[in-house]
């Protein structure tokens, strides 16, 4: 009812923030895979996986619950004991990304270079205060000023970049000199922001007591750790789980495949994030608010329904791109980068399927079990490492990209199971996703069946997927109306 729609229309609000970062990555795909000779665009690509990890340390033990109990304090009218404990992780957050950017510098000297490492250690704590205080954005339901901030990060990146790179040197450099300078520009307007979404309310119980005790705020230090540090062991799984290929790919195949490999990845993250981030940032505050105002049976049907629409647009788009990747990446990559298109399918599948577990995992984020969380995605990063040394010397990079899939579904396997136990357990529309799973796949199977690598061939496939695709997903909802009154993805079952 109210939950969906109001979730509909936040999602779209969230797809139109998020499309200026989706171009800006298409677009500095389409220029540095030109500018740049694999080599280049693999150790910068190298050296990110580096500091997006460090980030995590650094960062993500205190963003989450800055975001997770956003709600849940200013229902309560206690946003000043809340400003003074995001005011002290972020200190302690700042201090450690600093300290992981000299070590970095230090280590990363001789292989990248004075200027190189300086950039690198300049963008982490950045990065990191960034990351620190940017999930009260969502949390707050402001839409507009998440947009400014993502979009003017995205644009001043992609324009620092290319500026750098033409007026200095095609090379490793400017590119993290731009990445750093972007970072540090915008973190001054979004740090205004987020101080005003930290003002107390001008009505209800007086909370200025807290400020001056400090046991309360002692208390929420406790809490946030607790939650927070399990949450920071659960990016640090996810990073690698994302990158963790790139390591291997670079002991087997090469700096050179490791950049053919990333150059296709990124247009694909960037098509799934423009998918998946507008429902993820909007499903986060109504969830949370949901539970803040003791409503479980509509966070559990909110789920359920999230879940379901997400994956109608997921094994859609999974399916169209397989059947557009060899036309799209002619057109976006240099040709020393097109062979990373066969990576497509796999790929996507799974960057659906890893959002999905987003949803799935609601249920131990309210329960504050976010230890099972972080066991859940430690283990699929160790199955990861192990089966990309297995695969990518036998199947190239093609291995690491189905190894990525089978990865993101054992997080998928391992939280429902896991969330079985929760009040809310994993509420997700079984029926209705094999159904629209295998209407994908068999929508994709009659249409791949029309021969020819031409223009006209690969509309008319895509006309012919997306026919039977909606159409097969639309008879299931309309069976389901005739039961339950609305279009619905299914009864939803504890997982």
């Amino acid at each position: 009812g109210g939950t969906v729609r109001r979730f509909a229309v936040d999602a779209g609000a969230y797809f139109l923030t998020m499309l200026v970062p989706a171009v800006t990555n298409l677009l500095s795909t389409l220029v540095f895979t030109r500018w740049l000779v694999p080599e280049v665009y693999g150790a910068y690509s190298l050296i990110n996986s580096l500091v997006a990890p460090a980030t995590v340390l650094a960062a993500e033990w205190a963003a989450q619950p800055i975001g997770r109990f956003y709600s849940e304090f200013q229902v309560q009218n206690r946003m000043v004991t809340y400003r003074a404990v995001v005011g002290r992780v972020l200190a302690v957050s700042v201090s450690a990304a600093a300290a992981m950017a000299a070590v970095l510098a230090i280590y990363g000297l001789p292989a990248w270079g004075m200027s190189a490492v300086v950039a690198a250690a300049l963008w982490l704590p950045f990065e990191a205060a960034s990351a620190v205080v940017v999930p009260i954005l969502p949390a707050s339901m402001d839409v507009a000023a998440h947009r400014r901030y993502t979009a003017g990060r995205a644009v001043l990146r992609l324009v620092f970049c290319v500026v750098l790179v033409w007026t200095i040197s095609p090379s490793v450099e400017p590119l993290l000199w731009g990445t750093a300078l972007s970072a540090l520009v915008m973190f001054v307007p979004l740090w205004r922001e987020v101080n005003a979404h930290m003002e107390p309310a001008s009505h209800g119980p007086v909370v200025g007591r807290q400020q001056r005790d400090g046991g309360p705020i002692r208390q929420e230090l406790k809490r946030f750790a607790a939650y927070g540090l399990p949450m920071m062991g659960w990016f640090f799984g996810a990073q690698l789980l994302g990158v963790g290929d790139r390591y291997v790919i670079s002991v087997f195949l090469g700096a050179d495949a490791v950049g053919v490999y990333s150059a296709s990845y990124q247009i694909l993250t960037g098509i799934g994030g423009l998918l998946s981030a507008p429902v993820i940032f909007a499903a986060f505050p109504i969830v949370m608010r949901l539970s803040a105002e003791g409503r479980s049976s509509d966070v559990r049907s909110g789920i359920g329904e999230m879940t379901g629409w997400y994956l109608f647009l997921g094994c859609g788009v999974t399916g169209a791109l397989a059947l557009l990747a060899p036309l799209l990446f002619s057109i976006v990559l240099g040709p020393a980068f097109y062979g990373g298109w066969i990576i497509t399918g796999p790929v996507m599948a799974g960057l659906v399927l890893w959002n999905v577990s987003m949803l799935a995992h609601k249920s131990l984020e309210l329960g504050e079990r976010t230890h099972q969380m972080m066991l859940a995605v430690l283990g699929a990063a160790v199955f990861n490492l192990g089966a990309n040394l297995v695969a990518v010397p036998l199947l190239g990079y093609v291995g690491a990209a189905y190894t990525t899939l089978l990865s993101y579904g054992l997080y998928f396997f391992l939280v429902c199971w896991m969330a079985r136990r929760t009040p809310i357990g994993c509420p997700m529309p079984w029926q209705g996703m094999a159904v629209m799973v295998a209407a994908s796949a068999l929508a994709y199977a009659l249409a791949i069946r029309i021969g020819g690598m031409g223009f006209v061939h690969i509309m008319v496939r895509l006309v012919l997927f997306a026919t039977i695709y909606v159409l097969l997903c639309f008879a299931y909802l309309n069976r389901n109306r005739r039961h339950t009154g609305g279009f619905s993805w299914g009864a939803l079952e504890a997982g």
